[in-house]
C-alpha cells in the first residue's frame, strides 16, 4: 500500500531540511514513534506503538536514512516486528522539500509504501489507513513547526507515547458521516 502525504510548514527550506538531518529531534514529533537508541543520522532503531480499541501492538525494528542534499530529498526503508501478535512491517519513507512563496515556506511532501504480514494485517484496510495517513500527517505537521517555533536545541513537542488509531479511526468515521449527510441535504 502506498500513502502519499503533504503539509506546508512556514519555515524556509534550508532550516527544514537541517532539522530533517536530526533523526533525534524530529522522531518525538511523530505519534507513536520513539527511538530506542541515539541515531547516527544514518541507522535508526526505533519503535511504533498502535492502539486500535483492545489490540495494541508494538513494532521494533531498525531503518536507514539517506538523504539527497542537491534534490532536498530522503528516504527511510526498514522492517519491524510485533513480539506479541507476531505481526511483521516493511515500509519505505520518501520526503522531499519545495522551497514555497519565495522561500518562506517549506511544501514537505511524504510518500509512505508499506506492508504489514500476520494477524494485524487484516487492519490494512485502504479507506480506513488513507484516513488514518492524513490526520497522522496533521499530528506531524503541527508537531514539527511547534519545533521549528522553539529556541535552537529545544526538546520537539512530546507527541502521545502510542498512537491511539482507535480514536483516529473514530473522529475519520465522524468526518465521513458528517460528510455524507451535508452532501444529502445539499441535495435536498
Amino acid at each position: 500500500m502506498e500513502i502519499t502525504q503533504s503539509f506546508v510548514v512556514q519555515r524556509p527550506r534550508a532550516q527544514v531540511w537541517a532539522l530533517f538531518a536530526d533523526v533525534d529531534r524530529v522522531a518525538p514529533c511523530i505519534p507513536g514513534f520513539s527511538l530506542t537508541a541515539p541515531s547516527d543520522g544514518r541507522h535508526v532503531a526505533a519503535r511504533v506503538e498502535v492502539k486500535l480499541g483492545p489490540i495494541a501492538a508494538a513494532f521494533a525494528g531498525d531503518a536507514e536514512h539517506s538523504r539527497d542534499d542537491s534534490s532536498f530529498s530522503g528516504v527511510i526503508a526498514g522492517t519491524g516486528r510485533d513480539r506479541t501478535s507476531g505481526s511483521r512491517a516493511r515500509g519505505e519513507a520518501r520526503y522531499s522539500l519545495l522551497a514555497v512563496a519565495d522561500d518562506a515556506a517549506t511544501d514537505v511532501s511524504v510518500t509512505i509504501a508499506f506492508s504489514l504480514a500476520g494477524p494485524l494485517a487484516q487492519f490494512g484496510r485502504a479507506g480506513i489507513v488513507n484516513d488514518l495517513a492524513r490526520r497522522l500527517t496533521g499530528d506531524f505537521a503541527t508537531n514539527l513547526h511547534a519545533l521549528l517555533e522553539a529556541e535552537p536545541g529545544a526538546a520537539a513537542p512530546a507527541a502521545p507515547p502510542e498512537l491511539d488509531a482507535g480514536k483516529l479511526v473514530a473522529a475519520s468515521l465522524w468526518a465521513r458521516i458528517k460528510a455524507a449527510l451535508a452532501r444529502l441535504f445539499a441535495k435536498g
